[in-house]
């Protein structure tokens, strides 16, 4: 599964900014570009920017990471909070997990910012509660 979120603050009523999750992929097919053969690259990623323009495909091909959600993916009708305000090294404020979310994704290895982040990778012991949770979202 591949959890997505976003920055968002309030539109027409008082809300701080703060990061929420706003949908998931259902892994239907993961991997470099160049693991994939011309009718795998355009049956399963034809949609795909990189691929469609051959020009960036072929620039970016030897690293390039394809990534297919199945039918089972969705965008959520309602953006669920992630974050929390916290601090960096130098004190300055910044986006990172909020408590109720560690209980569901777990420390990430104890890396809790996710302000503008790296991929973060959900420790195997919560990977089954994180996949649940999402797919009971709306």
């Amino acid at each position: 599964m591949l959890v997505f979120y976003c920055g968002l603050q309030g539109w027409d009523f008082e809300s701080l900014p703060a990061l929420y999750l706003i949908g998931y992929f259902e892994v239907k097919a993961a991997g470099k570009a160049e693991d994939f053969s011309e009718w795998e690259l355009r049956t399963l990623f034809g949609e795909n920017f990189h691929v469609r323009h051959l020009d960036v495909l072929k620039r970016q091909k030897d690293s390039l990471v394809l990534v297919k959600g199945s039918a089972k993916s969705r965008l959520l009708n309602k953006a669920v909070l992630l974050s929390t305000t916290g601090q960096d090294r130098l004190g300055k404020p910044l986006k990172i997990l909020s408590p109720d979310m560690r209980e569901v994704f777990g420390s990430f290895g104890g890396k809790l910012s996710i302000q503008r982040s790296p991929t973060r990778w959900v420790e195997p012991s919560f990977t089954r509660g994180a996949a649940q949770f999402m797919r009971s979202l709306d």
